[in-house]
């Protein structure tokens, strides 16, 4: 990647700490910033946003949004992460912010990665606090309850704010079964009725037996 000046980081007034300060962007004769850190090489004007959504245009200057606020917390197997024979058979947290340089119009988590709803939905994570977590020898288990019984009880405010008394769970984070059934069980107490899969996999599974199906049509 070329760069019209030596990564060095600007000098930014910010005084949301989810609102950080970036190196990697330099400003166009236009008026304009270009952003460098990936190859789109996105042209804001003031205001506007990258195509991930996540990276900004705020005073002549591209800042990141989204620092420490994590879309979304799980426990994985250690398998699923590309490492090679590391700590097998152990459980590791994931988590992750929004965001995305892609476009794939099948990806599942488009709603995650593109839609400006995740602002309602991202929970403080910041590198200290869950470092903390650590140090402190909280389980993951626990850790990572406390972002899925938010997304639970979010889904219901959802539901009660527009009026919805039948809400479809649907997505690759429904495979989670905790989340699943603390959904179930908020959104029933709220007097709705919750609809899960139950021959077809909510994840990629669903969406590959659906790409099947509209190909064979």
């Amino acid at each position: 990647m070329v760069f019209t000046h030596l990564p060095r980081k600007q000098d930014v007034p910010v005084t949301d700490p989810s609102v950080v300060a970036t190196k990697y962007w330099h400003r166009l004769e236009d008026g304009r910033v270009q952003c460098d850190v990936c190859p789109r090489y996105c042209k804001l004007h003031e205001g506007q946003r990258g195509f991930c959504f996540v990276r900004e245009c705020r005073d002549s200057a591209v800042v990141l949004t989204t620092y420490g606020r994590s879309s979304g917390y799980c426990i994985d197997p250690i398998e699923k992460k590309p490492l090679n024979h590391f700590l097998p058979g152990t459980p590791v947290l994931s988590f992750g912010t929004a965001g995305c340089n892609l476009g794939c119009k099948f990806c599942q988590n488009w709603d995650i990665s593109k839609s400006r709803e995740v602002d309602t939905l991202a929970d403080s994570a910041s590198p200290d606090a869950i470092v903390g977590d650590v140090r402190r020898n909280r389980p993951v288990e626990e850790i990572s309850a406390r972002f899925h019984e938010t997304l639970a009880w979010w889904i219901v405010g959802v539901a009660r704010r527009c009026g919805l008394r039948h809400v479809a769970l649907s997505g690759g984070c429904f495979q989670n079964a905790w989340l699943t059934r603390r959904a179930v069980t908020r959104l029933e107490a709220a007097g709705c009725t919750a609809f899960t899969h139950q021959r077809v996999p909510a994840n990629d599974g669903g969406i590959s037996l659906g790409q099947t199906v509209r190909a064979a049509v």
